[in-house]
């Protein structure tokens, strides 16, 4: 359309092209009959949401990437997935990844249902998703070592896009306190 001009953008995440859209002139041309609220309110909790399962599918491919390391690098002539400073991090990663798991399939069949707890439930998993990927990431990361800082290791793009997904939709503080305010019955503020 005249006035619209698209521009890339670097990130810090190279993997998701992301750009910028101009729209001089286009918009105000248009007739839009919908109510911007409305459509925000139907749309948040769908991104959220999605964005929690790729969230969840990154962690869980980072802890599956890290798990057969551990299981392959030897130190002292054992397997360094063998050791309790690796073991129980990573159980714990893998319990991270599945709580946020089962909140996306929640938030997804309350979504699916027309359930008045989806967006409540889209939040939750976008916080737990968050925070399973950005713990798998900087596990991911600790224990590959000096190798987890290389290009020949895929640790790097996986933490990139956990730390550039964090604020997409709203950062985890910010659902965390409009989860708070679900909750307890006040006004949410988006």
């Amino acid at each position: 359309a005249a006035g619209l001009s698209r521009t890339s953008e670097t990130t810090l995440d190279p993997t998701r092209a992301q750009g910028r859209l101009r729209l001089d002139g286009v918009v105000p041309d248009m007739i839009l009959e919908a109510d911007a609220a409305a459509v925000e309110a139907d749309f948040l909790p769908l991104a959220w949401t999605a964005m929690a399962a790729e969230s969840v599918g990154g962690a869980s491919a980072t802890l599956d990437m890290t798990a057969r390391y551990a299981a392959e690098r030897e130190q002292f002539g054992k397997p360094i997935g063998s050791f309790q400073a690796i073991k129980h991090p990573l159980a714990n990663v893998l319990i991270a990844v599945e709580k946020a798991r089962s909140l996306v399939y929640a938030a997804a069949c309350a979504l699916d249902q027309g359930n008045g707890e989806a967006p409540l439930l889209a939040r939750m998993a976008r916080v737990a998703a968050d925070e399973a990927y950005g713990f798998a990431t900087s596990r991911a990361i600790q224990f590959h070592g000096g190798f987890g800082f290389t290009d020949e290791c895929d640790a790097h793009l996986f933490r990139r896009r956990a730390m550039a997904s964090r604020v997409a939709f709203g950062s985890p503080a910010h659902h965390r306190q409009q989860i708070g305010a679900l909750i307890l019955g006040m006004p949410s503020s988006g």
